[in-house]
Formats: structure tokens, C-alpha cells, sequence
């Protein structure tokens, strides 16, 4: 259950003091496990190391936001506005950002096994070293999207748009591992 003072700061006081308040309180994990933010505007807010899990995001606008190394496993972002978010390190076992538009995100280093991207759009996104294994990307946007390194073994891609630049060792990792492929998948080289 989530911490009512947390939300408090966050939803009635606004992003700017929430993102005061962290800096004030930097030894403080938020705790927001279970919140529910319907259609929310939580823009440029500073969530990294949030407690996270099981959180309802129901088209929000959280561009920019910040997730670093926070905790959203279980966590729902139904056709939220990420663009630019940063989930680096975080941990989204699964998580559900169905329909939701993260272009430009960041997601280095970071656990999505069993997640849902399905309908999502991650244009431009950074995905490098992401575990993205048993997840479920179909009619997913990947286009110039950077995954090197990403772990996608098991990952459902029907119908997933991959014409990308930075795919090399993605091809190896894909094969090596038997990743389910349906058509039609689009890769390439488009610059």
C-alpha cells in the first residue's frame, strides 16, 4: 500500500514540489506500490528508486520522467505519454506499458522479462543490455532503436517494426536463442 504522505507530495502539491522534496530527502525510497494515477501529468517527475510495483498509470503524461533504478514490477502504463523517460536499471517484471509512446527512452541495463510493449512505440529508444526476455512486443515500434546487448530470448515480435541502425549482436543473440519469429517483422537499414 502506498505511502500517503508520498502521494500527497506527488499528487496534490505537484511535480515541482515532489521534485524538491527529493532532493531534500535523497535517503528516501519512495514508497508508491499499488497507487493508482489516472491520466495524471506527472511530467520531468524525479521517480528514481520508487517503490513502484503494481502502480496504475491510465494515459498519464510522464515525459521525461525518471524511473531510474526503480522498482515497477507489475506496474501498469496503459497508453501513457513517456517520451524521453528514463528507465535505466530499473526492474519491470511484468509490467505492462501497452499503447504506450516511450520514443527516446532509456531503458540501459534494466529487467523487463515477461513485460508487454505490445502496441507500443519505442522509436528511438535506447535498449542496450535490457532483458527484455519472454516479453511481449507484438505490433511494437523499434524503428532506430539501439539494442545491442539486449536479451530478447523468448520475446513474442509479431508484427514488430525493427528497421534500425544499431542491430549488430541483436542478430547473433536472436538466433543463438531461438527467439520466436512471426511475419511479418521488419529489419533494415534505414537511416
Amino acid at each position: 500500500m502506498a505511502d500517503e504522505a508520498h502521494l500527497e507530495i506527488l499528487l496534490q502539491q505537484g511535480v515541482t514540489a515532489w521534485n524538491n522534496w527529493r532532493k531534500d530527502n535523497p535517503s528516501i525510497y519512495p514508497d508508491l506500490i499499488g497507487a493508482n494515477f489516472p491520466r495524471a501529468r506527472l511530467d520531468r517527475a524525479n521517480l528514481s528508486g520508487a517503490l513502484l510495483q503494481n502502480a496504475f498509470f491510465g494515459k498519464c503524461e510522464l515525459t521525461d520522467a525518471d524511473f531510474t533504478s526503480a522498482s515497477i514490477d507489475g506496474a501498469r502504463f496503459h497508453r501513457c505519454f513517456l517520451q524521453g523517460a528514463l528507465f535505466n536499471k530499473a526492474s519491470g517484471a511484468n509490467c505492462s506499458l501497452f499503447g504506450s509512446n516511450v520514443s527516446g527512452g532509456q531503458f540501459n541495463d534494466s529487467r523487463f522479462p515477461f513485460a508487454s510493449f505490445d502496441d507500443g512505440i519505442l522509436e528511438r529508444a535506447s535498449l542496450k543490455k535490457a532483458d527484455l526476455s519472454y516479453s511481449s512486443c507484438r505490433r511494437t515500434d523499434f524503428r532506430r532503436a539501439d539494442l545491442v546487448g539486449a536479451n530478447l530470448t523468448c520475446a513474442s515480435l509479431v508484427n514488430a517494426d525493427f528497421l534500425a541502425r544499431r542491430l549488430f549482436s541483436f542478430w547473433s543473440l536472436c538466433l543463438e536463442r531461438k527467439t520466436r519469429w512471426s511475419q511479418p517483422v521488419r529489419f533494415g537499414n534505414n537511416t
